[in-house]
């Protein structure tokens, strides 16, 4: 018998590719497109520069998402035959198979865990809305200059979100510093060995340049919050989409925004400033108000002790037309919960909060501002029976009395025209020197 009868009386082993690829009818080629697609897609997520890889490809996730009602299907429908009939592992479409169900269950964590560096999510994965959010967000443009309406509130000096802002002189100190206690320790032996200043050096010198690293700008506007990192894409938060709550201040001065997108900004030194501000401008009733650019001149702020009974306590005032108010240092936190109408957990400082009022039309902002005072164990006297001492210079002192308390502080020279005006409102013997 003939070679050729032997082979065609042997048992077929299975399936060949192109048998499948027949009975599949049309869907092979369904699936070798989604496996194409969906590792470029896996790939481009896992990237540190994810957001540039999207950008790139600005089609990848609304084709792969497209795609996904008769991927769906011609899987399942392959993975039954496959079942049935047996096919051999050796088939290239079965690795096809094999490598797509794996990318897909991976793609759906992968999705989640980018987002929520970005946005709150919480519940089921939800990878189809999910990976629409990120590509919106990979695609916003954020522009570093201020638009038109946009008042600046805050912002840092370069490498700012570092604790040690210190100028180039200090750092060169600091630099020579270090390797001269490596030096020393190098020549200092330990049971007879030198300990190793490059190592001592090394465990010094690392974690100042991670925070180095992870240094970057802040700058926060009456619109929104951005991040600028020295390494990395900026980040531009709405403040819009910041909900109470949303704000946090963590260890080694870390600040959290809750935004859309979100936002972690490492090493911030002002961090319990950064969220009082947004606090306050996030959420009624300053809400909108810095949009105008103009805060009120006849409300100066300046640091000051209330002396009473022999005691003082030192703390920040407010000059008015109408009077003066005292709120004592340490009511911070009592302050912003008193201004925003429920508690916080921000540690704010009280000349912050007082700072902030400025912002507020001047027929409200007494109205606050006594709530604040009367929240905070502080004091409100009136224009009219408030005295001021006359024989020191404005410049020098402003000393106001009222009975046997006395309030002592110095106004900033900046403000000294601001408070002569707001002094000429006082009636004779009150705000006028006597």
């Amino acid at each position: 018998m003939s070679r050729q009868d032997l082979a065609k009386r042997a048992p077929r082993e299975g399936p060949t590719s192109e048998d499948v690829r027949l009975q599949l009818e049309g869907r092979a080629e369904v699936l070798e497109s989604a496996h194409a697609h969906t590792a470029v897609l896996e790939s481009a997520l896992r990237s540190r520069a994810w957001k540039r890889k999207l950008r790139a490809k600005p089609t990848l996730v609304e084709e792969w998402l497209e795609q996904q009602p008769r991927v769906t299907e011609a899987l399942e429908h392959a993975k039954r035959r496959a079942e049935r009939e047996a096919w051999p592992e050796s088939l290239p479409l079965m690795r096809v198979l094999r490598e797509l169900d794996a990318r897909s269950r991976r793609l759906a964590p992968l999705v989640r865990r980018r987002l929520s560096r970005h946005a709150f999510v919480s519940g089921p994965i939800a990878l189809a809305t999910e990976l629409r959010r990120l590509d919106t967000l990979a695609k916003q443009q954020v522009s570093q200059n201020l638009q038109e309406g946009e008042v600046l509130l805050f912002q840092t000096q370069r490498s700012g979100s570092v604790p040690v802002r210190q100028t180039p002189l200090r750092w060169s100190s600091l630099a020579l510093a270090l390797l001269g206690v490596s030096a020393l320790s190098y020549f200092l032996p330990v049971d007879g060995r030198p300990v190793g200043g490059w190592l001592l050096m090394a465990l010094l010198v690392v974690p100042m340049v991670m925070m180095l690293l992870r240094s970057g700008w802040l700058t926060m506007t009456n619109e929104r919050l951005m991040w600028t990192p020295v390494f990395g894409e900026a980040v531009s938060v709405p403040l819009s989409s910041i909900a109470p709550g949303g704000i946090q201040v963590g260890r080694l001065f870390s600040l959290k925004v809750d935004g859309t997108p979100g936002v972690t900004v490492p090493y911030l030194m002002e961090a319990n400033l950064v969220a009082t501000l947004l606090e306050l401008h996030t959420q009624a009733p300053l809400r909108g108000l810095a949009r105008s650019g103009v805060r009120l001149e006849n409300a100066v702020l300046y640091p000051a002790t209330l002396r009473e009974d022999g005691q003082g306590r030192s703390g920040w005032a407010v000059l008015r037309p109408s009077g003066v108010s005292f709120v004592p240092n340490g009511q911070g936190p009592q302050a912003l919960a008193t201004v925003l109408g429920r508690p916080s957990a921000i540690q704010a400082e009280v000349n912050w909060v007082l700072d902030s009022l400025r912002w507020l039309p001047d027929s409200e902002l007494d109205g606050v501002l006594a709530r604040v005072v009367e929240a905070t164990g502080g004091v409100s006297w009136s224009a009219w029976e408030t005295s001021r001492r006359g024989d020191v210079p404005l410049w020098k002192r402003l000393t106001l009395s009222h009975g046997h308390r006395v309030l002592s502080g110095q106004v900033e020279w900046s403000s000294l025209g601001a408070t002569e005006k707001v002094l000429g409102f006082w009636p004779e013997g009150g705000g006028h020197p006597k």
